[in-house]
């Protein structure tokens, strides 16, 4: 038996639902064909970056 069978992949979408979102479609990023992007997408609640910019001055002295 092989490891490896002629299947199509699956993809799987991490977004980020806003606080207070409810619908959750109205994030999904837009497609070419009007097909969901994903086969699966788990939904996340918004991860706090802070100032990119900031962490790579500090870093890089500039």
């Amino acid at each position: 038996m092989a490891l490896h069978s002629h299947r199509e992949p699956l993809s799987l979408g991490l977004v980020e639902l806003p606080a207070g979102q409810e619908d959750w479609r109205s994030v999904l990023p837009d497609s070419v064909d009007d097909q969901p992007p994903y086969d699966l997408a788990w939904f996340t609640p918004p991860s706090e970056r802070g100032d990119r910019c900031a962490v790579l001055r500090e870093r890089f002295g500039g």
